[in-house]
């Protein structure tokens, strides 16, 4: 009765989403396609984007409460440059050949400090001490304009390596009567074994900094191949 705390509760964080949070997207996207004779066909799609933002999600914690403005910054996943050209090619005795090749500019990804001077309980904190040891170029800080004995890490400033993957399908199809067909099919997914990351070490407070990490989703994997058959009636 006497105002004592709720033993109940142990440490209660602060959310906040900056007033001014937002986010600004602005992309070119080009595509052409053309039906060649003898069964040729090419496509391809060119697309320049750029997303820039305040705050990744509606419980983001601002890295110092004191300035929102330096929250602005390029957003998680901002990748300028994409490519994809695709081919298919019908030859002779049912056979089809096609591929697709894929390229994306290094994708943006988040990247911390390591420590949390300020102790507002964010996840991801962008402020460390003057004097500690960094592994990156030093062009990503800056001083704290409000105390220069805080260094900043630029948000969101760090880029992975570019993404190519090739892949090819080959086909067979197999007339069984006039309502029947059967169609065999041999896949290989990245075909050229490019070595492809989806995942970065990026605390700047560790010798690791920039350091490339497997990721399980199919996009980054090396080199598959795959047999399939489909029956049609």
């Amino acid at each position: 009765k006497g105002g004592r705390p709720n033993p109940n509760f142990t440490t209660i964080l602060r959310f906040a989403t900056p007033a001014a949070s937002g986010s600004i997207y602005q992309g070119l996207q080009m595509s052409v396609r053309r039906r060649f004779a003898k069964g040729l066909t090419l496509s391809g799609g060119y697309t320049l984007a750029r997303i820039k933002d305040s705050s990744s999600n509606a419980f983001y914690v601002a890295n110092n409460s004191f300035n929102i403005s330096d929250e602005w910054g390029n957003g998680i996943d901002d990748q300028r440059n994409t490519l994809n050209i695709n081919g298919s090619y019908s030859m002779k005795w049912g056979f089809q050949f096609s591929g697709s090749y894929h390229l994306g500019s290094g994708a943006d990804f988040a990247d911390t400090a390591g420590t949390s001077p300020f102790g507002n309980g964010a996840s991801s904190n962008r402020a460390f001490l003057a004097t500690t040891k960094v592994y990156d170029n030093p062009s990503m800080n800056y001083a704290d304009p409000l105390n220069p004995t805080y260094l900043l890490l630029k948000r969101n400033s760090f880029y992975g390596r570019p993404i190519h993957r090739v892949d090819l399908r080959l086909s067979k199809t197999f007339l069984v009567k006039e309502r029947f067909r059967f169609i065999a099919i041999a896949e290989a997914f990245n075909a050229l074994n490019h070595s492809n990351f989806g995942s970065y070490a990026t605390s700047i407070t560790t010798a690791t900094f920039g350091a490339p990490a497997a990721n399980s989703n199919l996009e980054y994997q090396p080199r598959m191949v795959q047999l399939a058959g489909r029956f049609e009636f």
